[in-house]
């Protein structure tokens, strides 16, 4: 028993370093072999609406509650104010991606679409994993993930209503539709629910909780490949036969433009009148920069699914993000050999 515990444990720490790579894999392989991915993506049974995709999603989140200690409940609300400057940034891209909308092209409308739900999804748990390696602040960066996400029930209807009022007809219809399968229906039991239940069992039996992250943890990039598998599974395939390789550059090159507009407005935002500390401004711009592209695709091809170009320009962010703050790093730590580096 000890030596399959240990073969599981081996398993998953050579997920969780190569990650990003096994990442790449898991979109090839959705666009070669999505057949798995399809599967995961349909119901339990006739009678119910309820697919594999959804225990999925629900169980990551409920993981990241149990990552949460009672202390850091407190720390929450004193603390709510650099999930309040994330927010502030991710709705002002959304506003400015919303009037770009009636000066480009129509073709472009699924893209920024895309776009917008990247910027309306919480902070990347994978965030936490960056904090680590740079001169951050791990609890505000854990204040971050789990605050975004409670507040995504809140901040994603409302950036998508007032998308409706402000976007062109064409990005209007589909914002609508985004926000008819982003309802209570979806949010409450599937992301904010599971959430809520991870904090609530760490609080009341913290020794139980802890064993079962232990697990959950372990498990959780797994899950996250197959999540990503399934959503690449919706859309790759239909889109390796319909998109140019120019128009798949423009979607990387706006993915790109959008990573870095996001960056610049959060360190403005954070230059004027900001008095925290080196580590928590990093941590509020990883927070801010790497949103939760897994739980946006999942909207994203629930709700609007024959919208492939939207689901790309999700599945390009993925990359972009990760590979932007890789190199940061990475620059960074030959810049600063000797020293502890900061973004």
């Amino acid at each position: 028993m000890k030596q399959d515990s240990t073969t599981f444990e081996r398993l998953t720490s050579y997920v969780r370093r190569h990650l990003l790579i096994l990442l790449v894999l898991a979109y090839v392989c959705s666009a070669f072999a999505p057949w798995l991915g399809t599967e995961l993506r349909k119901p339990l049974s006739p009678a119910m609406t309820i697919s594999p995709i959804h225990l999925l999603l629900a169980t990551l989140l409920f993981v990241l509650g149990l990552s949460v200690p009672r202390e850091q409940l407190g720390a929450i609300t004193r603390q709510s104010k650099w999930v309040a400057e994330s927010l502030l940034v991710r709705l002002a891209i959304c506003l400015m991606l919303f009037a770009a909308s009636h000066f480009l092209p129509a073709t472009c409308a699924a893209t920024l679409i895309g776009l917008t739900i990247v910027m309306m999804a919480p902070a990347a748990a994978s965030s936490a994993g960056w904090s680590m390696q740079i001169r951050a602040s791990e609890s505000a960066t854990a204040t971050l993930i789990l605050g975004t996400t409670v507040a995504s029930a809140i901040t994603a209807p409302l950036v998508l209503w007032i998308g409706q009022w402000i976007a062109p007809e064409a990005v209007g219809e589909s914002l609508g539709a985004l926000a008819d399968g982003f309802t209570i229906r979806f949010v409450f039991p599937w992301i904010v629910l599971p959430t809520l239940l991870g904090i609530t069992v760490r609080a009341i039996a913290p020794d139980f909780a802890k064993s079962l992250y232990h697990f959950g943890h372990a498990l959780s990039p797994v899950i996250l490949l197959l999540l990503n598998y399934s959503n690449g599974s919706s859309s790759l395939p239909e889109a390796m036969s319909t998109t140019t390789t120019g128009r798949a550059a423009l979607i990387i090159g706006s993915c790109v433009a959008l990573h870095l507009a996001t960056r610049i407005a959060v360190h403005l935002l954070l230059a004027f009148g900001n008095n925290e500390s080196p580590e928590v401004k990093n941590s509020v711009l990883l927070g801010t920069v790497m949103s939760n592209t897994g739980l946006a695709l999942v909207i994203a091809t629930m709700a609007i699914p024959v919208a492939v170009e939207s689901h790309l320009a999700i599945i390009g962010y993925t990359f972009v993000q990760h590979f932007a703050v890789a190199a940061w790093v990475a620059l960074m730590r030959r810049v600063h050999a000797n020293e502890t580096i900061s973004i």
